[in-house]
């Protein structure tokens, strides 16, 4: 269990100053740039990361003992193990990709090492409530851009549509499992209209992996729920009669841009726009390597150099849109064992701590992560690790609690 000894007055201001950092973090998480990284673009998100990580590491030093706790350990050296990839990477950079990792692991670390209560857990809550009324605003702001091709968002700092649609996934996540909690009707109507109105930017957006995402977690949603047999095969049943309702009826009032995107027919015409190419040739790439490649990968970031794929299908900027590929090439065995072992223990430490938003969450980013454009912690930056420091917040609460 990871445990910090010291009671310091130090330790405990650094702490509180931690979680405040952290709720403004959250507030502004579908709308920066994730864990960017203190390597990149200079934003005000940038900033904040940095303050968590040097603040958090103060507080580390302050404890006499740290025990690392079993479930975070493969997150750990997943993301560590990216980082160590500059050094037999084809192109060794050390870029904003790879800070990013770097900040998930130091993260992991820094964050475990506090005790979070029931109170700062609704703070947590209270800001991913402010982060969707800003969502909001933003949204209204840039609805103009939707008519032109589609939805764009350019607010604290550029990002990319999708990564925008996908962060949206953690609010939706989050109005899931107050659905699930709340015995108010009023909160429940509210948290309902959230949701559907999230998922209208998804699809302005024409973002195709956060519908994937979206789905997955309507999904997961209903199965994990505590309903009964009959009532998840109706709710089932009804999902897919809307997606077909969808596909052959509604799809066609939205752009001509945004149909083109969201038509399953279009897409598999299109061989996945250019994404059943790059699998073919990732998949020759891994098996022409030799041992030491085929192990160790050629480091991360490096999939398009990797692969040289240009003229094959999608365009030379994009990565694999599919985290095993791209784990394979870039990580090597080695580094798809890594991945694999986190998804494992990620979804064992929401299994122990029944914890439903992380859950429905880790669910739609795993299965979403086969045709999501894989730059991985752009997308994990704004939902795995929120929801790792989520669970084992919890889990400490309850070994605290056992102690006393």
């Amino acid at each position: 269990m990871f445990k910090c000894k010291s009671k310091s007055m130090y330790s405990l201001k650094g702490s509180s100053f931690l979680k405040l950092l952290l709720g403004i973090y959250v507030v502004l998480l579908p709308i920066g740039t994730g864990l960017a990284g203190i390597i990149g673009s200079i934003s005000f998100m940038n900033y904040i990361s940095a303050l968590i990580i040097v603040i958090g590491l103060m507080v580390v030093f302050s404890c006499r003992k740290v025990v690392i706790n079993r479930d975070v350990f493969p997150s750990m050296m997943y993301f560590f193990y990216t980082v160590l990839s500059v050094i037999w990477a084809v192109n060794p950079q050390f870029n904003w990709y790879i800070a990013t990792n770097l900040i998930n692991g130091i993260l992991f670390v820094v964050l475990n090492c506090v005790k979070w209560s029931e109170e700062d857990f609704d703070r947590l809550n209270i800001c991913l409530i402010i982060s969707q009324i800003i969502v909001f605003f933003v949204v209204i702001r840039n609805l103009s851009t939707l008519f032109v091709y589609r939805l764009s968002i350019t607010v604290v700092s550029t990002i990319g549509i999708s990564d925008f649609a996908c962060g949206l996934c953690l609010l939706i996540a989050f109005w899931m499992q107050e659905v699930n909690d709340t015995k108010s009707r009023f909160r429940r109507i509210i948290s309902y209209l959230f949701i559907a109105f999230d998922f209208g930017i998804i699809i302005m957006a024409g973002s195709r992996g956060a519908s994937v995402m979206f789905a997955c977690m309507i999904v997961a949603w209903i199965v994990m729920g505590n309903y009964s047999r009959k009532v998840k095969l109706i709710s089932i049943s009804v999902i897919i009669i809307g997606f077909f309702l969808f596909e052959n009826y509604f799809v066609n009032l939205l752009p001509a841009t945004i149909t083109s995107r969201m038509n399953v027919e279009a897409v598999v015409n299109s061989r996945g726009s250019g994404r059943f190419n790059l699998w073919s040739l990732a998949w020759e790439k891994f098996k022409a390597s030799n041992f030491f490649r085929m192990f160790f990968g050629y480091g991360f970031d490096t999939f398009a150099e990797a692969i040289a794929y240009g003229g094959h299908g999608g365009h030379i900027d994009m990565m694999a849109h599919n985290v095993v590929f791209q784990t394979m090439i870039e990580g090597g065995i080695i580094g798809l064992v890594l991945l694999i072992g986190m998804m494992i223990s990620q979804f064992r430490m929401a299994q122990k701590n029944n914890d439903g938003l992380m859950k429905i969450a880790i669910t739609g980013l795993f299965v979403a992560s086969l045709s999501i454009d894989m730059q991985v912690t752009r997308i994990w930056g704004f939902i795995l690790t929120l929801n790792c420091i989520r669970s084992v917040m919890k889990k400490n609460n309850l070994y605290n609690n056992s102690l006393e």
